[in-house]
């Protein structure tokens, strides 16, 4: 822990209109209370897809190398040490799966001022064919609340049926929505959270996500899973929604999109998406100063985990008291006009993927990077962790010890 502070590593990394000054991490009790799981799963939820495979086979090799320890030093017989590593093998899937299913306390993004405002532009529920079942409107919700976000663009697969579910719930005053006379504002736990709709579909060698488009066109979705591209650029600019590429797309195809894109994912939270950021950062970089278009950040969420890897910045003053249909006219004008007002925050993440026998160092590289990425708040909480079990340990130690027999004489 203390070799960690020597060499600390910033838990958020800025990009565009946004610095340190503006926004950091908050310390929600419960989080801190449960700070070696809290943080672990965290870490676990930012690693992309090749990085997870690395961790698994290190974590395994590790067991597997305990297992061997066992028989060859202390003569345990094999199926006994083969059922310790099976065991060992389930707690860590076991692992993975509270970590992607069981709800636990978010570190939430807090901003120093009331002008700024938290959005994301990339989520799903239960209405997408790979959305987790059960994912309702009101948990995504809740998900974006606990991590902090004013704003999130509902982007379910070729159809907006939550969408339409949750306008006229919120009309009727259900589902403990309040309503707007002239738009649709929602209260999740103690935050206010508007969702505003979209849909995500597909183009040639990459998805999209159409921002502001209220009903499913049947002009627009010809096709089970493709926009009609020809149909969408018939659109008035006026009435068109907002097009967002999101990652990963194919790259032999970014000069050649079918339908004019308006902004662009630096960062994805799905696996494949991260790595396909991580790796081509400099190609999204690029590609958006060609196009004069923002870069902005997606959850992707689809209802696994519970944490929110980076948000999506603008300042805003007044938003707060926007109705939705306002909010969302004001927030995709922004992203249109003004690219140099949008900024986007990600948390520090393992930027090393390993291959071949190299994977075994994915493990202590992910505890290295953890104890590196702590706050001075983690870092005492962690701490505590380490100490009081130990202390309680010593003083039962102590308070059952055999007392000392008198010499013989």
């Amino acid at each position: 822990m203390l070799g960690g502070a020597a060499v600390p590593v910033a838990p958020l990394q800025f990009t565009g209109a946004i610095t340190s000054q503006t926004v950091a991490l908050g310390d929600p009790a419960p989080y801190l209370a449960l700070i070696p799981f809290t943080k672990l799963l965290d870490e676990l939820t930012l690693l992309t897809d090749r990085q997870h495979i690395g961790v698994l086979i290190s974590v395994f090799a590790l067991f597997a190398g305990l297992a061997l320890l066992s028989v060859v030093r202390r003569q345990q017989a094999v199926p006994r040490a083969a059922l310790q590593l099976g065991k060992r093998v389930l707690l860590l899937l076991g692992l993975y799966a509270i970590g992607a299913l069981v709800p636990r306390p978010m570190r939430p993004l807090v901003a120093a001022s009331e002008d700024m405002l938290l959005f994301d532009l990339h989520s799903h529920t239960e209405e997408s064919h790979d959305g987790r079942k059960w994912w309702t409107t009101q948990s995504l919700g809740e998900w974006h609340a606990g991590a902090g976000f004013n704003v999130t663009y509902l982007t379910d697969h070729q159809n907006s049926r939550a969408w339409e579910r949750f306008a006229l719930d919120s009309s009727r005053g259900t589902q403990s929505l309040r309503v707007n006379p002239s738009g649709i504002r929602t209260s999740f736990a103690t935050r206010p959270l508007t969702i505003l709709p979209g849909i995500e579909t597909v183009i040639p060698g990459a998805h999209i996500n159409l921002l502001g488009l209220l009903p499913r066109s049947p002009d627009l979705f010809q096709h089970a899973r493709n926009l009609d591209t020809l149909a969408f650029t018939q659109i008035a600019a006026t009435e068109r929604p907002l097009v967002l590429l999101t990652l990963p797309f194919s790259l032999d195809r970014e000069h050649r999109m079918s339908v004019p894109i308006e902004a662009i994912e630096l960062t994805d939270a799905s696996p494949r998406g991260m790595r396909f950021a991580r790796e081509h950062r400099a190609l999204l970089l690029a590609l958006a100063e060609t196009l004069q278009v923002p870069l902005v950040a997606a959850s992707n969420n689809h209802g696994w985990g519970s944490t929110a890897a980076a948000w999506t910045t603008v300042q805003m003053p007044g938003w707060r008291s926007l109705t939705a249909v306002e909010l969302n006219r004001r927030l995709l004008r922004t992203l249109r006009t003004d690219r140099s007002a949008v900024g986007v925050v990600e948390r520090a993440s393992l930027g090393q993927t390993y291959a071949g026998l190299a994977q075994l160092g994915m493990l202590p590289a992910l505890a290295v990077h953890v104890v590196r990425t702590l706050t001075w708040g983690e870092r005492v909480a962690m701490l505590l962790w380490l100490w009081v079990p130990l202390a309680l340990w010593q003083r039962r130690r102590r308070r059952f010890a055999a007392p000392d027999l008198p010499a013989a004489t």
